[in-house]
């Protein structure tokens, strides 16, 4: 039994499993995609709790589909936030000249080099040149993702070079000193900063919070169903044995002691029945409790999310 196949079962140490082993990948794409390390923040927990209804739902089955599944949900997600911000964002540029526009308006001036060109990189170009590198990216997957054609995701990345040497000496000319990287060296400094990402204290608690949130009533309901079927069990072999009995007093002629244990067969019969209808109503109503309990806390947890997206997009 995989990891996921676990996590379908409640299991939370096989979800922080999945977390552990996806959650660096995630983070650095997000802060990348989205180019803001604090709306990267809001974005991981939001995309881990999509992940786990996608695992519980069994559309995701082995450790490989959930990796790759977690870069796709990843690059889904923030091109849905930064599209909600501005609706221009992912618009392909007039008779698709991707090298329009690089070191117009206001440029961010911290940080390393290759971080100074993807935070200045306007969404789509970032998207169009992030992903190929570190998620593998075809040409035809990222003419799906913006519904346009593979010869313009080839326009586009032709234009990559001359946008980057475009954006740097505009950085240069602000900075009041010479920086630069080459279209093959930014490509590397993506991939040799990828390990160093780390994911933030507060957001791997948010994320394993809702680990146990989830894990909850699906572990409860496995315990409930493990009791009624143990009932069960102690049920027919009660039965059995009574059964047992009546034979045996048949054979022996006994009718006396044939109409007790018939007796006896009937009110075990009974007693098994109403204690299996207890049980089953207790464990619907203790389920229904903790259903309700989750859904607050989802409700609460997204909200406060939302509210973080907005004041970051205001």
């Amino acid at each position: 039994m995989n990891l996921t196949d676990k996590a379908r079962r409640g299991s939370q140490e096989a979800m922080e499993a999945l977390f552990d082993m996806t959650k660096n990948d995630v983070a650095y794409l997000c802060r990348l995609l989205l180019g803001d390390s604090q709306a990267s923040g809001v974005a991981v927990p939001r995309i881990y709790r999509s992940l786990w209804e996608q695992v519980l739902a069994g559309r995701i089955t082995t450790e490989e589909d959930f990796a790759q599944a977690a870069l796709v949900k990843t690059a889904a997600f923030c091109k849905t936030v930064l599209a909600k911000k501005d609706s221009k964002s992912f618009r392909i540029p007039q008779n698709r000249d991707f090298v329009l526009g690089m070191g117009e308006g206001r440029l961010s001036l911290q940080g390393e080099p290759w971080e100074l060109a993807v935070d200045n990189l306007p969404p789509l170009h970032r998207f169009l040149y992030v992903l190929p590198v570190l998620c593998g990216y075809t040409q035809a997957q990222l003419a799906k993702l913006f519904h346009t054609s593979e010869e313009t995701v080839r326009l586009a990345q032709v234009a990559e070079a001359i946008c980057l040497k475009r954006l740097f000496a505009a950085l240069s000319r602000l900075l009041g000193r010479e920086i630069s990287l080459t279209q093959e060296e930014f490509h590397r400094a993506l991939k040799a900063n990828r390990p160093r990402a780390e994911v933030p204290p507060t957001v791997d608690s948010a994320v394993l919070h809702a680990i146990r949130a989830v894990c909850r009533p699906i572990q409860r309901r496995l315990a409930k169903k493990r009791k009624r079927v143990a009932l069960a069990a102690g049920t027919v072999v009660v039965l059995a044995c009574l059964t047992g009995g009546i034979v045996y007093a048949s054979v022996a002629g006994d009718g006396g002691e044939a109409a007790e244990s018939t007796a006896s067969v009937s009110s075990a019969v009974e007693e098994s029945s109403a204690a299996e209808t207890s049980s089953e109503t207790s464990a619907a109503s203790e389920e229904s409790s903790t259903l309700s309990e989750s859904s607050t806390v989802s409700e609460d947890t997204a909200s406060s999310e939302t509210s973080a997206v907005d004041s970051e997009a205001a």
